[in-house]
């Protein structure tokens, strides 16, 4: 009974011997397929690691590019709007400018005519007050800006001022007295103050005389000189002859 139960052992052993080699190579084979699926696993994780390496390094030479790009381009953009910037800035310098000398170009001219001569040193006949004989000479501001406050004066080279009963006739304001004021000329001995005119604008004229009630016989004549003050660098001086003539005898 022992002699069978131990030839069933041995039996079972030999069984189990005999089926080893075929479990491993079995064992064999799925370690062998386990190895390869592990390297071929291990390959593409390599490759996607590489893809993925290769695509972020395009997006950075990508990126590197644009920034390159922008480098170039943006001091040129910048360039272009301080050169844009310049331009305008000039442009309105030079229109500034233009205006600026304008108006220190534009600037009053006064003169005097008499009978579409210049008063200067011509003759001016003065005569009796109420003879209605005296010459009109005009007063013009022929330049291109206003001539501001103006006022003028009237030197005399007469000694004897006291006989000088001068009076004026401005149009179109009437009569203006002719005031003497203290001589701040050497070359004249009386001064008179003649009209102040106020703003003179460009392009206005005025017409003036002088009228004397000096009682004398014969004409006689007398160097004078207008002054004429206004917002000018210097008065313009108008020299000229007075010539006065008698009271006409009205019969």
């Amino acid at each position: 009974m022992e002699t069978k139960k131990e030839d069933t052992k041995d039996q079972s052993l030999s069984n189990q011997t005999a089926k080893n080699p075929e479990q491993k190579i079995s064992d064999d084979i799925e370690c062998l397929i386990q190895k390869k699926f592990d390297e071929v696993n291990h390959s593409n994780e390599k490759k996607l690691l590489a893809a993925k390496l290769s695509i972020s390094e395009r997006r950075v030479t990508f990126l590197l590019a644009i920034l390159a790009i922008l480098g170039i381009l943006y001091p040129l953009y910048k360039t272009e709007r301080n050169t844009d910037n310049v331009d305008n800035a000039i442009q309105n310098m030079e229109r500034r400018f233009k205006e600026l000398a304008g108006e220190y170009l534009r600037k009053p001219e006064i003169v005097c005519d008499i009978s579409g001569k210049n008063l200067l040193n011509n003759s001016l006949t003065v005569g009796w007050s109420d003879d209605k004989t005296s010459q009109t000479f005009k007063i013009k501001n022929i330049g291109n800006a206003p001539a501001g406050a103006t006022y003028i004066d009237l030197y005399v080279k007469h000694k004897e001022e006291d006989n000088l009963f001068l009076s004026g006739y401005l149009e179109p304001h009437g009569f203006y007295p002719v005031e003497i004021y203290p001589n701040d000329d050497p070359r004249y001995y009386t001064k008179f103050r003649v009209c102040v005119i106020g703003e003179f604008h460009a392009g206005r004229e005025l017409d003036y005389r002088f009228d004397h009630s000096i009682k004398i016989d014969s004409p006689f004549e007398v160097p004078a000189m207008l002054k004429i003050y206004y917002n000018g660098p210097k008065p313009v001086e108008v020299p000229f002859t007075m010539r006065f003539i008698p009271k006409e005898n009205k019969k």
